[in-house]
């Protein structure tokens, strides 16, 4: 049974990499709507990432000049700070709900 309705298979499908034009650290966002906007690095654009619920749930984590990345295909995405890196993961508990697990490197 697939209790994520896809989002798993969803989320290895996209890649980002973009860094934050603002701090979410005061709005603990928990939307399957939340957007992000800033600067890719690798065309040095203003970038939109709109498909953001995997970093909603950790939204009062980043702040401005975090570089949010992640590879197509992987199970985790990066919150790059300035000092620290941020490895987040999902994984499913015994109730069936998704939670999200954070290691700082």
């Amino acid at each position: 049974m697939d209790i994520t309705n896809g989002q798993e298979q969803f989320e290895l499908d996209y890649s980002v990499n973009i860094i934050s034009n603002k701090s979410y650290k005061e709005d603990k966002i928990k939307s399957a709507f939340f957007t992000i906007k800033g600067k890719n690095p690798e065309t040095d654009k203003i970038d939109t990432f709109d498909a953001g619920r995997w970093f909603s749930n950790v939204s009062d984590s980043i702040e401005k000049g975090d570089t949010l990345y992640k590879i197509k295909g992987e199970k985790f995405f990066l919150i790059k700070k300035e000092k620290y890196i941020l490895k987040v993961n999902s994984k499913v508990n015994t109730n069936g709900e998704i939670i999200e697990i954070i290691k700082r490197f």
